[in-house]
């Protein structure tokens, strides 16, 4: 039985990737769409209308997994990612995933905690925790995003302002950590290489790799412009490899 609430935010135009909706569904995992046809005044919207979410759904599962409804993939199943995180990540935070590019505030580099750490900077494209964490977690910061201020932009420049004060008021005690080893989550853009590839990773047909890490991430995340999930794809629907195009789905 899964364990892990997952669930997204759609805008009012729709826009989400259809090559989510079929990761999830080769994984036999039900996601839930919260904001079908509101209309969004501002990016960090999507904050509110995930809380407003959250207060009217009867959460069943003992995690919660968010994450965008674009530009991301699922590679391994649920099971797997509850083990990851309890073996990895204490249950009292909310874990994002980590990247290499400080957005949208490159000015607050050195701001950021553990500067050896390749993959330091917070991306607000997935998180996960456990429910009592991450629902206390959205209500405290809920009041930030609904008064965001315009200099902010968006959700991840609100939760960049929350984590670094968070980081300096708490320390290791801080609510929100980041998933510096890509246990869990990977993001693709690679701020130091080309930022359209990334060369931590190795692909082929039996498994999706970071060298780097030395790590199987589960979930990837393909933000910014120029990142493609054409390598996650093909390996995720066994075209790995293959000269001739293989349909495998052909529904959603």
């Amino acid at each position: 039985m899964n364990n892990i609430f997952v669930c997204w935010v759609e805008s009012d135009n729709k826009l989400y990737d259809k090559r989510l909706y079929q990761s999830c569904e080769r994984l036999n995992i039900n996601p839930t769409v919260f904001g079908r046809y509101i209309k969004w005044k501002k990016p960090v919207d999507k904050i509110v209308i995930l809380k407003e979410g959250l207060d009217t759904t009867n959460i069943k599962e003992d995690y919660i997994l968010f994450i965008d409804s674009r530009d991301v993939l699922f590679y391994k199943g649920l099971e797997e990612i509850e083990k990851r995180f309890t073996e990895n990540f204490t249950e009292s935070k909310v874990i994002f995933n980590a990247e290499t590019n400080c957005y949208p505030f490159d000015s607050l580099e050195d701001s950021y905690p553990n500067p050896k750490e390749k993959y330091r900077f917070l991306n607000s494209g997935m998180m996960i925790g456990k429910k009592d964490s991450f629902i206390k977690l959205i209500n405290e910061v809920y009041p930030l995003f609904v008064k965001e201020d315009s200099e902010l932009g968006s959700d991840q420049g609100v939760w960049t302002k929350i984590f670094l004060k968070y980081d300096e008021k708490y320390g290791n005690d801080n609510p929100i950590g980041l998933d510096y080893d890509c246990k869990i989550f990977q993001v693709l853009w690679d701020e130091h290489y080309g930022r359209s590839a990334n060369f931590d990773i190795i692909y082929n047909s039996k498994y999706i790799y970071n060298r780097r890490t030395n790590t199987e991430p589960c979930i990837f995340h393909m933000p910014g412009p120029t990142t493609t999930d054409s390598q996650v794809w093909k390996i995720i629907n066994n075209r790995y490899g293959m000269r001739k195009k293989r349909v495998v789905f052909e529904h959603i």
